[in-house]
């Protein structure tokens, strides 16, 4: 019940997904439609569950997914074959610096060998060591200036072909682009620019269709709120 968020695995031909109502990482058979539990409060570990688990991302070079969880205010790392499940990152993992508030995404920037987590109260993205669990602050109202400041954001998606992640925001009903380097905000589309036409009203996720052009927002429809790979990790 309740499926928060999905992702496809190019390795297997599957997909997973993180369903709060279930508090479960699930797999699901493309072919098939098989959905067997990858990760639950009965697998291995009951002492730390996934309550509720809010998007997932998946990196293939260690064969876990990454987890984001909303109560546990963590990134958690699921073996994709064990389901066993350990703490990447919280507010005393590694470290108590720059500690989650209410991380609701999350994307791979595998390039630069981190997530990068969408904090709804905060305001801001993190960016997650992936060796280390260490957090720093790539965008906020205050970095690099208080230009376009993140009103909740949900969503992220990496958009590594223009050097940028894309942030779509419920409070703004807008879809902001995060510079990777300067870190700067730009509004790629609202209810202003370019024009008026077809404004948004509650956006909640985003993909990027990579042969079709500009990434289409997806409202309420398959992701109703986190991140979204559908291309597989880099």
């Amino acid at each position: 019940g309740a499926p928060k968020c999905v992702v496809l695995d190019a390795g297997t031909r599957g997909g997973a997904v993180v369903s709060d109502g279930l508090v479960a990482v699930v797999a699901v058979d493309l072919a098939t439609g098989a959905r067997p539990i990858l990760s639950d409060g009965f697998t291995l570990d009951i002492t730390m569950l996934l309550r509720p688990p809010r998007g997932i991302v998946l990196h293939d070079a260690t064969r876990r997914g990454l987890v984001v969880d909303a109560d546990l205010v963590a990134v958690v790392a699921v073996d994709l074959v064990t389901g066993a499940r350990t703490i990447l990152s919280d507010g005393s993992t590694p470290n108590n610096r720059n500690p989650f508030s209410s991380p609701v995404g999350i994307v791979l920037d595998a390039a630069n060998r981190r997530a990068l987590v969408v904090e709804a109260f905060l305001g801001a993205v993190l960016a997650v060591d992936l060796a280390t669990g260490a957090r720093t602050i790539l965008s906020d109202g205050s970095t690099p200036n208080n230009t376009n400041p993140f009103s909740f954001p949900v969503s992220i998606m990496l958009d590594a072909d223009n050097g940028r992640a894309l942030v779509v925001h419920r409070g703004l009903a807008a879809v902001v682009a995060v510079d990777l380097a300067a870190r700067a905000r730009t509004i790629l589309s609202d209810g202003f620019p370019p024009n008026n036409t077809n404004p948004f009203r509650d956006p909640l996720g985003i993909v990027l269709a990579a042969a079709h052009g500009p990434p289409p927002v997806h409202p309420k429809t398959l992701v109703p709120g986190p991140a979204v790979e559908l291309r597989g990790s880099p």
